[in-house]
């Protein structure tokens, strides 16, 4: 698969990176819903006198995993937060202007190097959208920052292993012989 990733990519994908990542998200994604709507419950129990809104309702859970290049650029600058790892799309479209899309990887990039955290290149960003069961108004997700997994640690080491041996690959692949 060599033709579907962009410069950006250290890494070449595969069917298996991609059903480990779909898997990992998927569950994550429900953990975090189960979370959110046991918070409204709760405050429906108790029927405050101040009803908070979904965003106030949403700081008070305890996160999972962020969606958004711009989330993911705060949450990277901000030290206290502890960030996992880093899922982005392997084949956003080009926009290199001033304050374009390709200026945002390259700073997730320098940022992940930084704090060396893990960047997972998968998946297009209409199947993100898919896995995380967000609505086409609610915009295309390119980016997912990974802020606790320890409920599928085994599967997120597999992750890593893989996207390893894929680094291995596409490094090969930029060589016209194969070193013995």
């Amino acid at each position: 698969r060599y033709n579907e990733v962009r410069s950006y990519c250290n890494h070449l994908t595969s069917d298996e990176l991609h059903d480990r990542i779909g898997f990992l998200l998927k569950n994550l994604a429900e953990k975090q819903q189960l979370k959110f709507d046991k918070e409204k419950e709760k405050e429906q129990k108790e029927k405050t006198s101040t009803a908070l809104t979904a965003v106030e309702r949403s700081k008070n859970v305890e996160k999972f995993f962020l969606c958004g290049m711009r989330e993911c650029l705060k949450t990277l600058r901000a030290e206290a937060v502890k960030v996992i790892g880093v899922i982005m799309s392997s084949q956003m479209e080009l926009l290199p202007e001033s304050a374009g899309l390709d200026k945002m990887v390259d700073e997730i990039r320098n940022l992940c190097l930084q704090r060396r955290i893990p960047i997972i290149y998968a998946l297009r960003r209409k199947q993100l959208n898919f896995i995380l069961n967000l609505k086409p108004w609610q915009g295309n997700v390119s980016c997912v920052t990974l802020l606790n997994v320890h409920m599928f640690g085994d599967t997120w080491q597999r992750i890593i292993e893989i996207t390893r041996m894929l680094n291995e690959q596409y490094l090969m692949s930029q060589y016209d012989f194969i070193p013995i």
